[in-house]
């Protein structure tokens, strides 16, 4: 199963970007805010996290889409 690591520190707008939640076809990523979101605001700092790993066929289109280079694919055999 591949490793994914996301630099959080350069996914700094993951809801407007979405590069990589469009482009991954086996939906291995997700997004959600970083801070919890009170009934009064609305969330507006987001981030992008692998959640669905062994999904992932190593097609590496997240890393190229990645405007920021904030994703890294390792494979692990």
């Amino acid at each position: 199963m591949p490793k994914i690591e996301i630099d959080k520190d350069k996914c700094r707008n993951a809801l407007e970007c979405r590069k990589c939640l469009e482009v991954c076809q086996a939906g291995v990523f997700f997004a959600y805010p970083r801070k919890t979101r009170t009934s009064t605001a609305r969330a507006d700092d987001w981030v992008v996290e692998a959640a669905l790993i062994s999904y992932c066929d190593l097609c590496n289109l997240c890393v190229e889409a990645c405007p920021q280079k904030a994703i890294t694919i390792l494979n692990r055999t």
